[in-house]
């Protein structure tokens, strides 16, 4: 809804040994803004310590989260906050994923947009 916040979130399914994700997403900015971006559950659940790098511009956010020891499992890596300004409906598309393991960074294919819906 217009003026209200709601939360998307990026879920890794099979993950192994994930030691940073790096993310950038883009939206319309007429419809919506983002709050704020944390470090997902399959980051923070056993208590290992998460470093986060934002940077929130006008329709689009990128994120770094990156923690010393791999997490492995299926889960939440990334959580978005986005408030409504203005109704309508329009895509949030992952411009670029890169999953860091290690010394290594697998850049999979990003997901399909998903849908952004402010009601009014």
């Amino acid at each position: 809804r217009v003026g209200q916040s709601g939360g998307l979130a990026l879920v890794l399914v099979g993950a192994r040994d994930v030691q940073s994700i790096e993310v950038t997403l883009a939206w319309d900015p007429a419809l919506a803004e983002v709050t704020d971006v944390t470090a997902g559950s399959l980051l923070t659940l056993d208590g290992s310590p998460v470093s986060a790098e934002r940077a929130l511009e006008v329709g689009r956010a990128r994120v770094r989260v990156s923690r010393a020891v791999g997490a492995t499992g299926s889960g939440a890596v990334v959580s978005v906050t986005m408030k409504g300004l203005k109704a309508g409906s329009g895509s949030v598309v992952v411009e670029s994923l890169a999953v860091g393991r290690g010394g290594s960074t697998e850049r999979p294919a990003p997901p399909a947009p998903s849908r952004l819906v402010v009601a009014p």
